[in-house]
């Protein structure tokens, strides 16, 4: 588990350390108390790219069966084990 989380902090790492530095965050007031960190326009994102994720998701488990034949005779594979004599 750790090198997972080593793998995904590494992108968001390097996605900071590779932007360009800008004086003017510096400049600038910081947010107010009441302000929310994400706006409704970053709502609105959010809740929209989750009903097109969720819509293609609910398509492909409805339309699934009749692109993967799962019980098709030529997909069944039988494995025999004998173990002989021991």
């Amino acid at each position: 588990m750790h090198w997972v989380n080593l793998i995904m902090d590494s992108f968001g790492s390097f996605a900071l350390a590779t932007e360009p530095t800008n004086e003017k965050v510096l400049d600038r007031d910081p947010y107010k108390r009441r302000e929310y960190p994400v706006s409704i326009k970053i709502w609105k994102h959010i809740i929209l790219q989750s009903a097109v994720q969720l819509g293609i998701l609910q398509l492909l488990y409805l339309l699934a069966p009749q692109f993967i034949k799962e019980h098709e005779p030529s997909r069944m594979i039988c494995f025999s084990f004998d173990s002989g004599n021991i």
